[in-house]
């Protein structure tokens, strides 16, 4: 005789817990400390490098007007992060987003013609850099330290907006490409630099302001003068 099983569950109730990790705003300001815990202006990291280190997907980086350096070293550069917003701009203390102004608060990344690359965006998805001032990179190394002084983006979905580029340099003497920014395999059509100045950047092989290794991002609404390359 064939028998059957029943199995039944009376009662049971399955819980699912949920956690949503929110996204932060994290401050930095030159007088900062990176020690501290970055979440509102009293407690402001000191560098952009370290804020986004410690960034988590998602957030949003208020830097207050400054000059921040990538590092001490030729290879020390501020290396961009996916999903996450490093914004200039601000003044200690602001509250509003809608209030921050790039032109008269200088957010500034000094490479101090020691830095390969001051800004570096590698792979990264809505890698974004909005309101700074990228300045005296020396892209004077070998290999892809001898490309994009100012920003080297390479491959991903980098969005740069509002920022000015001026008075960066690739050149070994012999080789260097892309003063400004070098780009190479950005493909996506989401890639997007737009309301940027490049001004015053040099570069030894060709590509003083920006040069394309291959495909590069959709350029809307910026200025280029005074740049040179051979």
């Amino acid at each position: 005789m064939a028998r059957r099983a029943w199995w039944s569950v009376i009662g049971l109730v399955c819980e699912i817990s949920v956690v949503t990790v929110m996204a932060a705003t994290n401050y930095v300001h030159p007088g900062g400390n990176d020690a501290a815990a970055g979440t509102n202006w009293s407690t402001a990291w000191q560098t952009v490098t370290n804020a986004l280190v410690r960034a988590n997907e998602g957030d949003r980086i208020w830097v207050a007007a400054g000059t921040y350096s990538p590092g001490m070293n030729a290879a020390d550069s501020i290396v961009l992060k996916s999903y996450v917003g490093p914004y200039g701009g601000f003044s200690n203390g602001m509250s509003d987003f809608n209030q921050r102004d790039w032109t008269n608060n200088a957010t500034v990344l000094d490479g101090s013609n020691v830095n390969y690359h001051v800004v570096q965006s590698l792979y990264m998805t809505n890698a974004m850099l909005d309101g700074f001032t990228v300045k005296r990179g020396k892209a004077n190394g070998a290999g892809w330290d001898l490309y994009g002084a100012g920003m080297l983006i390479r491959a991903g979905v980098p969005r740069v907006f509002n920022c000015v580029f001026t008075n960066n340099t690739a050149s070994s003497g012999s080789a260097g490409r892309g003063g400004g920014m070098c780009t190479d395999s950005v493909v996506d059509p989401n890639a997007l630099v737009s309301n940027c100045v490049f001004a015053v950047n040099t570069a030894y092989d060709g590509g003083g302001a920006l040069y394309p290794l291959s495909q590069y991002p959709v350029f809307n609404r910026c200025t280029f003068r005074n740049n040179a390359g051979s």
